[in-house]
């Protein structure tokens, strides 16, 4: 086999490989993980919330504060967030935020009735509708309950 020839088979099968790796590049990239999440253009899905959440905290005479944190288990229990891609641990996190009567968001809720609204996004940002529901924080000892 002479110089040429073995240039020529050289070439065709380099050009091949190209060839096939291209194809394969085509067929799987779009399947894997990293270029579904670019393509995810579906929204998050925020179920189970009730229409009214009662929370009880503990009262003055107990001498105890209580927190945000008390407040979201509590709002949170049994609301879960679907998402097409985004599952199990990688399920996004809802976010609770309260509201007084004004419209104003609150960090702080003494004992009374609040709007909340639920909201969460998936890794690709898409938000899921937001949805509303009322709270109600009771605790006994508190003037006027």
């Amino acid at each position: 086999m002479n110089e040429s020839t073995k240039k020529k088979i050289q070439k065709v099968f380099w050009v091949t490989v190209i060839i096939v790796c291209t194809v394969i590049c085509i067929l799987l990239v779009p399947q894997m993980e990293p270029f579904k999440i670019a393509q995810d253009k579906e929204k998050p899905v925020i179920v189970g919330v009730k229409e009214h959440v009662t929370v009880e905290v503990p009262g003055p005479e107990f001498g105890v504060d209580y927190d945000l944190e008390d407040i979201e288990v509590a709002v949170l229990a049994g609301v879960t967030a679907e998402d097409n891609l985004d599952k199990g641990s990688r399920a996004p996190r809802i976010h609770v935020y309260g509201y007084d009567d004004m419209g104003n968001e609150l960090t702080e809720f003494p004992p009374g009735t609040y709007r909340i609204v639920y909201r969460c996004n998936d890794r690709n940002k898409n938000e899921a509708e937001p949805v509303e529901a009322l709270m109600t924080i009771t605790a006994a000892g508190w003037p006027g309950l």
